[in-house]
């Protein structure tokens, strides 16, 4: 950006890029480890057996 620019704001644009971007790579890190945990628990191991498994009747009860 323009140094007038920055002054116009005060020069709290980059406080705040300092504070943002810390952040959103924080979260952005949370959200890649639970994908990863939850590809090592085998949340994904069978897709279409659970989808085929709601659909069975359960008449053997």
């Amino acid at each position: 950006m323009e140094p007038e620019i920055l002054s116009q704001h005060g020069g709290n644009f980059l406080s705040v890029i300092i504070f943002l971007l810390p952040l959103a790579l924080l979260l952005g890190g949370l959200g890649l480890a639970a994908f990863l945990w939850a590809l090592k628990s085998g949340q994904y191991d069978d897709l279409e057996g659970e989808a085929w498994r709601i659909l069975d009747d359960d008449e053997e009860q």
